[in-house]
């Protein structure tokens, strides 16, 4: 697999774990939107302390605001239709299975970017952002 992800509010340890149980992915970490640029990013990962606030800033970033998102927000109660539909997937789950869960929805999602039926969508999603 390939791809760029992108690891806001994070520590060291979520990025590591995602580069081993997703070969072949580049994770960079920051500490909030306004740091991102210059990056080359296909899925971003919010995994801080404001969850919803980080991603009112991801969405309204120049490169980054059509990007889709992963929302790790441990015990908020989210739908997950109405989440998917505003390209965000979010991961509630607490403990052990967070990790799991958050590995699945990225490994997921950069599939479908670089999935061959999906290369023209993505390529004009790329060019947009880039004009």
């Amino acid at each position: 697999m390939r791809g760029n992800v992108l690891v806001l509010g994070s520590d060291e340890r979520l990025e590591r774990a995602l580069e081993l149980m997703i070969p072949g992915i580049i994770v960079r970490g920051c500490r909030g939107a306004t740091d991102t640029e210059g990056l080359a990013v296909d899925v971003v990962v919010i995994a801080g302390p404001q969850p919803i606030a980080e991603l009112t800033e991801v969405r309204v970033h120049p490169n980054l605001y059509a990007k889709p998102v992963v929302l790790v927000a441990p015990g908020h109660r989210m739908s997950q239709q109405e989440w998917q539909a505003v390209g965000v997937w979010p991961v509630t789950s607490r403990g052990f299975d967070q990790i799991d869960v958050l590995t699945d929805r990225v490994a997921w999602l950069l599939s479908r970017i670089y999935h061959p039926a999906s290369r023209g969508r993505a390529e004009a999603t790329r060019a947009r952002a880039a004009s």
